[in-house]
């Protein structure tokens, strides 16, 4: 499962409805991340966009976000993420929801759609993930480009509430899991590549949340 798959699942309650407001900004976030873990994109030492590796990653969803980056290739992140994120939450849930995860609830009035929920049908691998976190942010495990990702985004987003609702922390308190997610987003975890890339993630989500 993509990191930004487990991205949309951990900011999702389980009748799928999300809270975050700027969920394709931490998508398109995710996207990059994998894609610099993968070795297949850089930022380079002016802060622009490069592919290093253009061939296929063997799957659809980060074979279109790389092409979409390498149409904008010279471009700062934060100017690429807008278009590398644009409809990818659809698609990542119609996949989640082939894999029997979530499933499609569209609301409809006089027979015209109006909005659609993503309920959950198995919240297994969500609660995996959140034990996943938890291990993490008390300092049980190491961050690694999935668990330093998620958190990134999620701290820079301000979804705790939803990603680890009080009944999911196992003991640890709201201002301890903050504190934690601050200095994994530092990206020590990760390579110069990751750590730039979800930079650049976090600095656009902080302009999406804030302005």
């Amino acid at each position: 499962m993509l990191i930004a798959e487990e991205f949309l699942l951990l900011t999702m309650n389980d009748k799928g409805i999300s809270s975050v407001t700027n969920r394709e900004t931490g998508t398109a976030g995710a996207l990059l991340s994998e894609l610099a873990g993968q070795e297949r994109v850089m930022v380079d030492e002016r802060g622009r966009l490069q592919v290093v590796d253009a061939s296929s990653t063997g799957d659809a969803i980060l074979d279109e976000a790389l092409v979409r980056i390498g149409d904008r290739q010279g471009k700062k992140p934060q100017s690429v993420l807008g278009p590398l994120g644009k409809g990818m939450n659809k698609v990542l849930l119609e996949r989640l929801a082939v894999a029997e995860i979530v499933e499609a609830d569209r609301n409809e009035a006089l027979g015209v759609s109006l909005f659609t929920t993503w309920p959950f049908v198995d919240t297994a691998h969500r609660d995996a993930l959140r034990q996943d976190l938890l291990r993490v942010l008390s300092a049980q495990a190491e961050p690694d480009l999935r668990t330093g990702t998620l958190i990134s985004l999620l701290q820079a987003n301000s979804a705790w509430s939803t990603a680890l609702p009080k009944d999911a922390r196992g003991g640890l308190k709201g201002g301890d899991i903050k504190r934690s997610a601050k200095e994994i987003a530092k990206g020590r975890w990760g390579s110069e590549a990751v750590r730039k890339a979800v930079e650049a993630a976090n600095a656009a989500l902080f302009v999406a949340v804030y302005s």
